[in-house]
């Protein structure tokens, strides 16, 4: 498991505070659903440049 340190100014605080009082989601799970959507753009992103470049 890694341990991530990161430092957010206040309007992302913000941001959590109200995803938390909405979901009841923990700050880990918040920013995990976060990554798993930044990455899944990624991927689609990708897959769509390389039917770009094979068509």
């Amino acid at each position: 498991m890694m341990r991530i340190t990161v430092r957010i100014d206040d309007s992302y605080g913000q941001k959590i505070k109200t995803i938390q009082q909405r979901t009841q989601l923990n700050t880990t799970n918040i920013i995990k659903q976060a990554i798993d959507l930044l990455y899944e753009k990624a991927e689609l992103s990708a897959k769509k440049k390389k039917q770009r470049a094979a068509g």
